[in-house]
């Protein structure tokens, strides 16, 4: 999940930064349907003096595209409407955009899932999402009251159905083949289909004495004595990989480096090589919690610009600047956990020994697991 922060800045009126228990969470609607009025805009409202002459304020807004943080979530705010009650004192209130140029169905989908992310983070329980019309009567949220795009049950029902985890499939066992490969009987991953035999280029080639890599220049895979330094050390992919590997470095790093980039494809290759992950691209990509975007609505959608695809291309012809990471965090979540008092799984793994803290590159703090 892509969260901006845009904080008010301290000591201003609608920033009274007195503790927030943080018991419930307020859903409201802006109310705005001005053409461009999403969520940067309402931040840019937040930092002025109308906001703070009111005052006025809220924890986040989101849009169909973006979701901006406006106060840390244990900081209190003025958005409830009921004085020093429960709602403006002990709630994390999140604004949806209306803007008549916006999604709004789409805004509802991204708010959902940050309401379940928080409800999962800071132990909320459902019961406790609050509409805003609960605190002081004011009939909002107003869209979602008279059931426009559908009803405040159907809200909760979404966001029950991400906080349950998808259902467990046992593993499914590694299928093997036995071949006779130069009159010694070896077991290589692969299998038999209509009289076929297909197995791992990389796994045969190694039972024959050689490597297999991948050419980024030729698009071929190449096998090569073993030790030959001519050879690519990257093995090959397919073209459905290559576009799930430009998405999630989109998502994940857009706003990098193009190193910065690499190292989230040198990550994720790094865990299909490394034991205890799964062993494909696609598989770890979507492992359970593994990378936040992948619950995005629209995941799929991201149309990663030319950088990142050239990122993503040089990361698979070899270039490698991970010294074997195979995790890393936003040092701007890290911070913020941090201000509130709290660790990141990351930190406190590393802190316990479970995790070696590498190296920072722009706003992403790299890990690897300890042998």
């Amino acid at each position: 999940m892509n969260i901006i922060q845009d904080f008010i800045p301290a000591g201003r009126r609608n920033r009274p930064a007195r503790a927030n228990p943080m018991n419930f969470i307020t859903i409201h609607e802006t109310g705005n349907t001005s053409r461009g009025a999403g969520a940067r805009n309402h931040a840019n409202y937040l930092k002025g003096d109308a906001a703070a002459g009111l005052p006025v304020s809220w924890h986040y807004t989101t849009d169909d595209r973006e979701i901006y943080q406006h106060l840390p979530e244990n900081e209190d705010a003025f958005h409830a409407g009921d004085g020093g009650g429960n709602g403006n004192r002990q709630s994390i209130g999140i604004e949806i955009c209306v803007n008549s140029d916006g999604d709004f169905q789409k805004a509802i989908d991204r708010t959902v899932e940050l309401v379940a992310e928080i409800c999962r983070r800071r132990s909320i329980p459902i019961e406790n999402i609050r509409q805003h019309n609960s605190w002081s009567g004011k009939n909002c949220p107003q869209n979602i009251r008279a059931g426009r795009p559908h009803t405040w049950e159907v809200f909760i029902d979404k966001v029950r159905a991400n906080l349950t985890p998808a259902p467990t499939q046992p593993a499914e066992p590694a299928r093997t083949v036995t071949l006779d490969i130069l009159g010694k009987v070896q077991d290589v991953r692969g299998f038999i289909e209509n009289g076929e035999t297909f197995v791992r280029l990389t796994e045969y080639s190694a039972a024959l004495g050689f490597a297999a890599t991948w050419d980024g220049d030729r698009r071929l895979p190449v096998i090569r004595k073993e030790g030959d330094a001519t050879a690519p050390t990257v093995a090959a992919v397919t073209d459905d990989e290559k576009r799930l590997l430009q998405i999630i470095t989109h998502w994940e790093a857009r706003g990098e480096s193009e190193k910065g980039q690499i190292l989230v494809v040198n990550v994720i290759r790094n865990r299909v090589a490394a034991a205890g992950f799964p062993d494909t691209i696609n598989d770890v990509v979507y492992a359970p919690n593994a990378f936040t975007p992948t619950k995005r609505a629209d995941f799929d959608e991201a149309q990663p610009n030319a950088r990142t695809i050239a990122a993503v291309d040089k990361a698979l012809s070899g270039e490698d600047y991970s010294q074997g990471a195979t995790f890393f965090h936003s040092i701007s979540g890290i911070r913020q956990a941090e201000a509130e008092g709290r660790k990141v799984w990351h930190e406190q793994a590393a802190d316990e020994g479970r995790l070696i803290r590498l190296f920072d590159e722009g706003n992403h703090r790299f890990y690897k697991g300890v042998q």
